[in-house]
């Protein structure tokens, strides 16, 4: 969840100045996503992240789980397709071991070509 929230946002979730303000920030687990980060990524990227981080282990999304979330499953069926924000992309099907990566880098480079552009 960390890591994907990092990939999509460009910023840490539970940031601080010192190690204990970090660690501070995790165990209070307040996630947040700020309009200037997350401004440009889609509800589903926000929402699947959150579940990924879920401070309650029993509803939060296990690694089985969150491979068959739709924000996953549509991810990889555009990127199997060839189809990325640039049209089509000529990119090979995602292997099963990084779905995860390939979403988050597919509305990632989305999200920066909205800010870019």
């Amino acid at each position: 969840g960390v890591i994907v929230y990092m990939l999509l946002s460009g910023a840490p979730p539970f940031g601080g100045r010192t190690d204990r303000e970090i660690l501070a920030r995790v165990a209070r687990a307040k996630l947040s996503f700020p309009s200037r980060l997350w401004g440009d990524v889609s509800p589903e990227a926000r929402l699947f992240v959150a579940r990924l981080l879920d401070r309650d282990v029993d509803r939060r999304l296990t690694a089985e789980r969150a491979l068959r979330e739709r924000w996953i499953v549509d991810h990889n069926a555009v990127v199997a397709a060839g189809i990325g924000a640039g049209g089509a992309t000529g990119a090979a099907a995602p292997s099963h071991d990084g779905p995860v990566v390939v979403a988050a880098a597919a509305e990632a480079r989305a999200a920066l070509s909205r800010r870019v552009l």
